[in-house]
């Protein structure tokens, strides 16, 4: 998770913070207007690698596919109506993938289906990358002695792990990765076989190499088995090639999702397949990104997936690795050797650097502690990584290493008995209602209050009638992120808002 520590209302208010240190956090709540949330998109910034006209170049946003979330399913001809012709359907996300037939028209589409009843919200599909750079040299895994990775295997436990690579296709016929991969799944272009690539393969080696076979290097947990989803096709992935990659990996039973992937865009089809792969108990970790400041990608924004930043052989934080007070923890990411697919020498090993490569070390870390523990929830596992972490930079939280580098043999001595009652995914309404502190608003409330725990939540609740308008603003230390959840619980509706729209230092107002 982004450290958002939920706080929420019974028809109120909710914080989120980013730390687990002592931080105050003030709302001011006014009877006022109410606007909807808005999700948060980021477009342009300055970064050493990619300047605000190459980041547009990059075509992130489809320019004649559109992602429709329904109410209840539109028929073709209200499709035909609209403009669009449906290629993909998520039934039980209530997605509907539409090609529209003229591009120049996209936007009057996407305002034939904003007018539709049926239609809850319509957008343009976004597009994916992989978070990987090429480096030529070869030389040992300087990441498994930085981590004592040796050890860590001698503390893993018996139980069988499945980690999903949502990636590029790997190399099957790699010698370092056999016995490791699961059948394949094309999620771009489910009638064909994955497309055998570089960047998969050298992600999938990072976790799972196989270890003293003489050939190569081995993974950071090598006795772990892995599913291959491919969701690109060319050069970039589709947002909902990824979520039906999500979904595959849900429905074949996988622990831990890796996703050395992302984007600046924020794409709601992911975001709730993200989501369900969480409910159902999945450690969901990606790659901060490479731009080289202080940014937010997706899928690595979610809340719920752990983000990892990259730092390199001298703990220094990489010079093209996100950083900001969305990333989790850091990992090696500079210069990692591992497996390889390459058109002219076929199965190799090559040095590459990236959050792509940091993230499936977490990703390994996460599937060593599941086997040892394998009834630890998704947010119990990132709350042990985080939490046994070695500090670096600023002493505790802070914005470039998150809670530090990942330190998997103190993970794996952490007594699990230690991890707080109150370290779960979804608070239930009795249990918000239980907790909620009663206030009194007239006109407006100002309340301030601290957050001295990890995932500590706070509640308040006060009543509002039909026809109430209410305005909310959350300001806190300018170190941290925050988080503001309004939940309206009446007789026979429920209805929730969640406001994150700006980053660290920033006020939240809805």
């Amino acid at each position: 998770m982004k450290k958002l520590y939920k706080q929420a209302a019974v028809i109120g208010l909710s914080a989120g913070l980013l730390a687990a240190s002592v931080s105050p956090a003030t709302f001011l709540a006014e009877t006022k207007t109410i606007k909807n949330a808005k999700i948060a998109s980021f477009q342009t910034g300055n970064s050493p690698f990619q300047d605000t006209k190459s980041r547009e170049k990059q075509n992130n946003v489809s320019e004649d596919t559109l992602v429709v979330k329904f109410k209840s399913p539109l028929t073709a001809a209200e499709h035909r109506s609209a403009g669009g012709t449906v290629v993909k359907q998520f039934s039980d996300l209530k997605y509907a993938i539409v090609k529209v037939k003229d591009k120049k028209n996209l936007h009057k589409a996407i305002q034939n289906y904003q007018r539709i009843g049926k239609v809850d919200s319509v957008g343009p599909s976004v597009f994916y990358s992989t978070y990987g750079y090429a480096d030529p040299k070869a030389s040992n895994q300087y990441h498994l002695s930085m981590l004592n990775i040796a050890k860590a295997q001698g503390l893993a436990g018996k139980n069988k792990v499945i980690v999903a690579v949502i990636d590029t296709g790997i190399d099957s016929r790699h010698p370092d990765l056999k016995n490791v991969l699961l059948p394949g799944y094309n999620a771009a272009n489910p009638m064909n076989q994955p497309a055998v690539d570089y960047h998969g393969t050298h992600v999938a080696g990072i976790i799972a190499a196989n270890k003293d076979n003489g050939i190569g290097g081995y993974g950071v947990s090598p006795n772990v088995k892995i599913l291959p989803i491919d969701v690109f096709d060319r050069y970039y992935a589709s947002d909902y090639s990824i979520a039906q990659g999500i979904l595959h990996a849900v429905e074949k039973g996988a622990d831990v999702i890796n996703m050395s992937l992302g984007g600046p865009f924020s794409s709601p089809i992911i975001e709730e397949a993200v989501k369900q792969a969480i409910d159902k108990g999945i450690v969901v970790v990606a790659a901060a990104g490479n731009d080289g400041y202080e940014w937010v990608n997706y899928p690595a924004g979610y809340e719920g997936v752990i983000s990892v930043g990259a730092i390199n052989e001298k703990r220094n934080l990489a010079e093209f690795s996100t950083f900001g007070p969305s990333i989790d923890i850091v990992a090696p990411g500079e210069e990692v050797y591992s497996t390889i697919y390459e058109a002219e020498r076929k199965s190799s090993f090559r040095k590459l650097s990236g959050t792509s490569m940091s993230s499936p070390v977490v990703a390994g870390a996460a599937a060593l502690l599941l086997s040892k523990y394998p009834n630890l929830t998704p947010v119990q596992v990132e709350y042990i990584l985080e939490q046994t972490a070695t500090d670096l930079g600023e002493k505790g939280f802070d914005g470039k290493f998150g809670n530090g580098l990942v330190n998997i043999v103190a993970a794996l001595q952490y007594d699990i008995k230690k991890v707080p009652t109150f370290i779960k995914e979804t608070w239930t309404q009795k249990e918000i209602l239980a907790n909620a502190e009663d206030v009194q608003v007239s006109d407006s409330l100002t309340k301030t209050g601290s957050f001295t725990k990890p995932y500590e939540q706070k509640w308040i609740k006060f009543p509002v009638k039909e026809g109430d308008n209410i305005q909310t603003v959350l300001d806190g230390a300018a170190q941290y992120d925050y988080k503001l959840m309004i939940h309206f619980y009446g007789e026979n509706k429920t209805q929730t808002t969640e406001v994150n729209d700006v980053l660290a230092g920033k006020q939240e107002d809805n």
